[in-house]
């Protein structure tokens, strides 16, 4: 009953102020967005142009009255059977919290310690001479003009040639000259 009185008066106010702001841009363009965008401009306005406006004010005035009064009739109260289950909740909350033993003190955290690190053996010198070495990059000379690059054990490359990596040297397209 109160949900459908909320409703009609909703709407009787949407109407009401509907009307008003119509004829708030009739008047003018001015009137029309003050009446809009500024919080008190439509009282202003139907203030200033009441004989224009009173009926389309007083529907508006009525659906809120009409809404006023749905929200005064609407139960305030849950309804009995929900406040019996709250209280069966509450008591049970109550009842399981008492049945508790009482808290001990908390114990601390234990913090964490990583173990020391291990030392690393003695390297032998028959070892060292074993390990392999580091690949080293080839390394090129290239000429931009025709594209080629040249080793470095070749001695008929040109004095523009600059020295790359044999890998940077592919990678851009560059192919080998012949070195005689």
């Amino acid at each position: 009953m109160t949900g459908i009185l909320i409703i009609v008066g909703l709407c009787v106010a949407f109407v009401g102020h509907l009307l008003v702001l119509n004829s708030a841009f009739k008047t003018s363009l001015g009137w029309g967005l003050a009446s809009l965008f500024l919080p008190f401009g439509v009282f202003v306005y139907v203030a200033k142009h009441w004989d224009e406006t009173r009926r389309a004010f007083l529907c508006w005035a009525g659906g809120f009255a009409v809404m006023l009064l749905a929200f005064a009739l609407s139960p305030s109260r849950p309804r009995p059977e929900a406040t019996a289950d709250r209280k069966d909740e509450r008591t049970v909350r109550v009842s399981s919290a008492a049945a508790l033993p009482p808290r001990e003190a908390e114990p601390q955290p234990v913090q964490y310690v990583p173990p020391p690190p291990e030392p690393l053996a003695p390297v032998a010198a028959d070892d060292a001479a074993t390990a392999p070495a580091a690949p080293k990059l080839q390394q090129v000379y290239i000429d931009r003009a025709s594209k080629l690059y040249y080793r470095e054990s070749c001695t008929r490359r040109p004095q523009t040639a600059t020295r790359v990596a044999k890998s940077v040297a592919l990678m851009q397209g560059y192919r080998e000259a012949r070195c005689d």
